[in-house]
């Protein structure tokens, strides 16, 4: 029969003189319980019954992700289920009016009060489904507890699947990106050639490549006669392509892979296969059978994915040196590959825009000279016009003066 929540107050205190109502649970929690409860029984009318048996057979039309992480949350504990039972399920048995049965007495049978409180209410819903009572086969508490995550789990695989392919496409876009570059091998090259000029002579000098890992290092490193750093040396000139370097969406697929794991989108993969193996038990549940064959799909699209960006990631650390990890079955280090890459790229950017700048001071503090030199320049040839004025008109002056009258 169908078992509405109670409209009572959570929690509230019988009348005085009157027996204290059962609980199976604190106060606390049963307000707890009571407030989800509003939310999760709407769609079922308030049928709590329903809802129960809902969970059980993994019926997706009505249930939701959310709902089903509440749901879960809620369930009661062994010792609560225990405590249902015996105040709201089990009839009590009392001895008649006389002394004994052998006086004759009659023993009285009490049919248990339904609870008032939602909490238990939803107890012996749950209690009912875990002893087999209605239509619906029994189901324990544990295994609707596992049911329940399996079931949220199952319901969120396409979207777990589709974020896996996300970050697995990032790392292919950086790697392609970094392959097809002509501006960073031009960079990481100027980078070697300055750092082999500085280190001339020593034993360091030479040098035929380095590794992505400690290429911030390097590139920071300074010249001891004049502190300038080893980028800034090499970004006195630009580069083939240098617009690329600028380009916003190469920096972004740059700093979009480094942030990737390849081990936590294995694990998210590994989940999304125990999922499908974990619905495969319940097969004879009709949602279930039809969500086997979707997250073993979304777990194989998935797994390929991630591959393919590991086969990606090391053929770009490859491209620009890397040695090949010993552990062939190792997935590559993306935050040393392209987090190295991002950071250099970010650096030499920076470098360049201080260097542009400098030389555009340069520039400016150069025409101004000059305007300065051409301004003096003319300053003089007006007045040397204005005091050959005045000699002419000085000389004319005298010749008038000097002639005849």
């Amino acid at each position: 029969p169908k078992r509405p929540v109670s409209g009572g107050k959570p929690g509230a205190k019988a009348a005085p003189g009157a027996p204290a109502e059962p609980e199976a649970c604190d106060a606390k929690r049963a307000a707890n319980i009571a407030i989800g409860l509003q939310r999760l029984a709407k769609k079922f009318g308030g049928d709590l019954d329903a809802l129960v048996n809902a969970a059980a057979s993994l019926d997706a039309t009505r249930l939701e992700p959310d709902n089903i992480e509440s749901l879960a949350a809620i369930l009661p504990t062994d010792a609560e289920l225990d405590l249902t039972r015996r105040h709201f399920l089990v009839a009590t048995t009392t001895p008649g009016a006389a002394a004994s049965a052998a006086d004759g007495a009659a023993a009285q049978t009490t049919a248990p009060k339904p609870p008032k409180r939602p909490a238990e209410q939803f107890f012996v819903a749950v209690a009912r489904l875990a002893d087999g009572v209605g239509d619906t086969p029994a189901v324990s508490v544990a295994d609707l507890r596992r049911r329940l995550q399996v079931f949220s789990d199952s319901l969120s695989a396409a979207e777990t699947a589709s974020t896996i392919r996300a970050s697995a496409s990032a790392v292919a876009e950086a790697s392609k990106r970094t392959m097809t570059s002509a501006a960073i091998p031009d960079a990481l090259k100027r980078v070697l050639d300055v750092g082999n000029a500085l280190n001339e002579g020593t034993h360091r000098g030479g040098a035929a490549g380095f590794r992505l890992a400690s290429l911030h290092r390097i590139a920071s490193t300074k010249a001891a006669d004049s502190g300038i750093s080893v980028i800034d040396f090499a970004a006195r000139k630009g580069v083939a392509n240098e617009a690329e370097l600028k380009d916003p969406a190469l920096r972004e697929a740059l700093h979009a892979a480094r942030k990737v794991s390849l081990a936590d989108l294995r694990r998210d993969v590994d989940r999304l296969a125990s999922t499908a193996d974990a619905l495969g038990e319940y097969r004879t549940i009709a949602a279930a059978a039809t969500a086997v064959a979707g997250c073993e799909t979304a777990a194989a699209d998935a797994r390929t994915a991630v591959d393919a960006a590991a086969t990606a990631a090391n053929d770009a650390a490859k491209f620009f040196g890397e040695d090949a990890d010993d552990d062939k079955n190792a997935d590559p280090d993306l935050n040393a590959i392209f987090g190295s890459l991002a950071d250099f790229v970010d650096d030499f950017v920076a470098a360049r825009a201080k260097q542009t700048a400098k030389e555009e001071a340069q520039k400016q503090a150069a025409e101004q000279v000059a305007e300065k030199r051409e301004t003096r320049s003319r300053q003089r040839k007006s007045r040397g016009i204005a005091v050959d004025d005045l000699l002419k008109s000085s000389t004319s002056k005298s010749r008038s003066s000097a002639a005849p009258k």
